[in-house]
């Protein structure tokens, strides 16, 4: 697999490319409000406001020159187009209350996409994370979501590639959402596969660059997340385990329950790691009554493609 080659940005590139990046185009039926977050390589996520209802949503901006100048003009703008329509693609087909909801796309040229969701207002997971991680029930409460959305991500065929703490949203409500698709693949397309995962996050069976990622990488990365909440620390370094001196050192705060789940999570070996289907079963959920409780919350619908001739935006009802 391919390998990202990035090209650092100065503090004054990154300003002046926020700013161009959060221009809306001049039919749209929205107005910018603020940027949410900029992913410093590949877009800017800006909060806009609907012109007649106030109705708030994120719009994530993907530039095509723009990620040609930052990936050092390794790959194409064709290839870079289909990877953006992948994922609008893949958001168009979710519909969980665990994911996050696709509301438009605008496609004012050719080389730039605009990707309309929700807005989820009450910032990323890794924002609620204390020094020391935060409390049992809490780290499942969050946790027993992430399972239940990635199962249901897992059954649509789609590989996530890069699952962390600041990919997961929290609103008001506690209630938790799958973010940026814009790295995943669905199963079988692994020779579409360009990178993935974060530092920390990454499998071990990934340090070999000829190995391609599957279902069971995202495993991994959900038991990186689901250690960090209980410890407010990693399990490993940077680099990621020492194959050969593997071992999970566990603080005394980390329940026998807990730690046995992370070990079937966090197994050297992929086709050893449990799927979110066993996991949602486990009887460390199962018994917090979480897993029923989460599944009753409504679905969403969500509907969009990616098309030139969409410059309306999402759609309100």
């Amino acid at each position: 697999s391919k390998r990202r080659s990035i090209q650092p940005r100065t503090q004054e590139q990154l300003a002046l490319r926020s700013q161009r990046l959060s221009i809306l185009p001049s039919k749209t039926a929205w107005v910018h409000v603020e940027q949410i977050s900029d992913k410093g390589h590949f877009s800017v996520v800006n909060l806009v406001k609907h012109k007649q209802t106030g109705t708030p949503a994120a719009v994530k901006v993907l530039d095509v020159d723009d990620i040609l100048e930052v990936m050092k003009k390794t790959t194409s703008s064709k290839q870079i187009l289909a990877r953006i329509d992948l994922e609008v693609t893949m958001l168009s087909m979710m519909n969980h209350p665990n994911v996050l909801k696709l509301t438009g796309v605008e496609k004012p040229t050719e080389k730039r996409v605009l990707i309309y969701t929700e807005y989820v207002s009450n910032g990323s997971l890794f924002s609620h994370m204390g020094r020391d991680g935060m409390h049992h029930d809490r780290a499942l409460h969050f946790f027993s979501q992430l399972v239940l959305g990635m199962e249901y991500v897992h059954s649509l065929n789609i590989i996530h590639c890069d699952l962390k703490l600041e990919n997961l949203l929290v609103d008001v409500n506690e209630k938790l959402r799958i973010i940026d698709f814009g790295l995943s693949f669905f199963d079988g397309d692994q020779d579409k596969y360009f990178d993935g995962f974060t530092p920390y996050y990454v499998p071990p069976e990934l340090a070999d660059i000829k190995q391609k990622p599957s279902f069971a990488g995202d495993i991994w990365s959900a038991g990186i997340i689901f250690y960090a909440l209980l410890t407010g620390t990693f399990p490993f370094p940077e680099s990621g385990p020492d194959p050969g001196e593997f071992s999970i050192f566990f603080p005394k705060e980390v329940r026998r329950d807990e730690k046995k789940l992370l070990l079937c999570m966090l197994n050297l070996y992929p086709e050893h790691r449990p799927s979110f289907s066993d996991i949602s079963k486990d009887r460390l959920l199962n018994k917090k009554s979480l897993t029923e409780k989460i599944k009753a919350l409504k679905p969403h619908r969500s509907e969009a493609s990616l098309s030139s001739n969409n410059t309306d935006g999402p759609k309100n009802n």
